[in-house]
């Protein structure tokens, strides 16, 4: 600014210019304190020397003493700049090397709490299969079992009574009491009851919801941190499951819950979630209680029904993405 003001030739022309009506000496005057500086005249001894001293050799506040300070000024803010620019720099590769670091552990928990996710989702899914194939199996032996065991003890009582009837016919005769007897003694069978185990019911197992993505990781992980250093919230998608949200919708029963529902098959849709205590619906435009996002379900095969039947409670109302 300085540079620009001192160093415009057309207004340093117009300084130069005398005024029609000023004196010479006035003029001279006025050149001399606006260019060269303060005079010294009518001053002896310090003050005489201080206002003669201006930088440049000439007097103090002239043309060349404004623009020498502002000079030395922009010098040593150019200097101080250039020691800051460095020690920002060293800051920022500080910084770089630390927040490659974070970015590298945040890295390895998103890969592990993925990988838990995983393994979780398939664990519930083979568990649930396997619970299903085999209580199927298990109720079909039972069911024919408990036929049979009813089959058994009648001829079991069928068969003491024709015993009884034998024993009657040993002496050669039988009479009308005799059979009486046969037909109404109480045979017992307590040794053909069978006792069935009793069948542990589907053990509740749940996807956990601390995994890449989902609003619950973010909150668990990222929420506290400083706001300049969140973290890479979104960098690191877990594809192996696809977060789906849990939370009735607003103006839904407090007694309403919503959970995800571990699917045992392939289920076209997506994930499925099922809620309990919530609001009645059997139209797309009622309100609901389905979590943002979600709808009301709608198989969309036979294979679709097979997995629902198979992963769910035919009591509960079900919700899909």
């Amino acid at each position: 600014m300085v540079e620009k003001r001192y160093g415009d030739q057309q207004a340093n022309g117009q300084i130069v210019k005398k005024a029609g009506n000023e004196a010479t000496e006035s003029y001279v005057r006025r050149l001399s304190s606006t260019i060269c500086g303060k005079s010294s005249e009518g001053l002896v001894g310090i003050k005489a020397r201080k206002s003669a001293t201006g930088l440049g050799g000439f007097g103090k506040d002239g043309f060349l003493d404004a623009y020498l300070i502002a000079k030395q000024g922009c010098q040593t803010a150019q200097k101080h700049y250039q020691n800051q620019v460095k020690k920002c720099s060293g800051i920022q590769k500080q910084y770089d090397n630390v927040k490659d670091e974070c970015d590298s552990l945040q890295d390895q928990m998103d890969k592990a709490s993925c990988k838990r996710a995983i393994d979780m989702k398939d664990a519930c899914e083979t568990y649930a299969e396997c619970y299903m194939d085999k209580r199927k199996i298990f109720d079909g032996v039972e069911n024919m079992t408990k036929f049979e065991e009813s089959d058994r003890k009648t001829e079991w009582k069928g068969l003491k009574r024709m015993q009884c009837l034998i024993k009657g016919f040993a002496s050669g005769s039988i009479s009308a009491k005799e059979v009486d007897v046969c037909r109404h003694t109480n045979y017992t069978h307590d040794h053909l009851t069978i006792h069935y185990p009793i069948t542990p019911t589907l053990a509740t197992c749940s996807v956990p919801d601390l995994y890449p993505s989902t609003a619950a990781y973010k909150l668990a992980e990222f929420a506290m941190l400083p706001s300049a250093a969140k973290g890479k919230e979104d960098a690191n998608a877990c594809t192996g499951v696809v977060p789906i949200p849990t939370t009735p919708n607003k103006g839904s029963p407090k007694k309403c819950m919503c959970e995800r529902v571990t699917l045992n098959g392939p289920y076209s849709p997506g994930p499925l979630v099922a809620c309990t205590g919530c609001l009645d619906i059997r139209r797309s435009r009622d309100r609901s209680s389905c979590p943002e996002g979600t709808k009301l379900f709608s198989p969309r095969s036979a294979d679709d029904w097979k997995t629902i039947f198979a992963s769910t409670d035919k009591k509960k109302r079900l919700e899909v993405r």
